[in-house]
């Protein structure tokens, strides 16, 4: 993809569940950067609520203590490429955490769907993904060029518009 656009992409590791071969293999693409992904993208929300591993009922220190570990472990296998920008699995994350992200180094947010400021708080730069290339729900697979352009044209037209 770098090579036809000139975009770096950058992968959402799960820190848990990171493993060697994966830096292994991205020593041969050298403009992949590397961004935390929670920690092991567990569901701990309650019954009939929808998924959240970064807040919730979850006490705070516990979730600070899993980011830091993480991102502990990440940099042990991404030295060079690992960014200080967290990615909350499920795009879920408690806005009570977002002083303590800064307080463990990270500099950026990435969620989905427009963001409601350019900054989640003082430091903390909010650079969410408008388009999702993947179809979860049906198969896991990629959502088809149709539908990726549909989303990426619909928030261009939602900024252009003020919307």
């Amino acid at each position: 993809m770098h090579r036809h656009s000139g975009v770096a992409p950058a992968i959402a590791s799960i820190p848990a569940h990171a493993e060697e071969g994966l830096a292994e293999k991205l020593e041969h693409y050298p403009s992949i950067a590397v961004l935390q992904h929670g920690y092991a993208h567990k569901n701990y929300a309650n019954q009939g609520e929808r998924a959240i591993e970064l807040g919730g009922d979850r006490r705070r220190e516990h979730v600070v203590a899993e980011l830091k570990k993480g991102w502990g472990r990440l940099a042990t296998l991404f030295p060079q490429r690992l960014l200080p920008v967290m990615v909350p699995p499920w795009n879920r994350i408690s806005p009570e955490l977002f002083p303590e992200l800064c307080a463990l180094g990270f500099r950026a947010l990435s969620a989905f769907a427009p963001r409601a400021r350019r900054e989640a708080i003082a430091g903390l730069l909010q650079a969410n993904c408008h388009a999702d290339l993947i179809d979860w729900r049906n198969g896991r697979r990629f959502r088809g060029e149709d539908r990726t352009l549909d989303q990426i044209c619909t928030h261009l037209e939602a900024r252009r518009s003020g919307a």
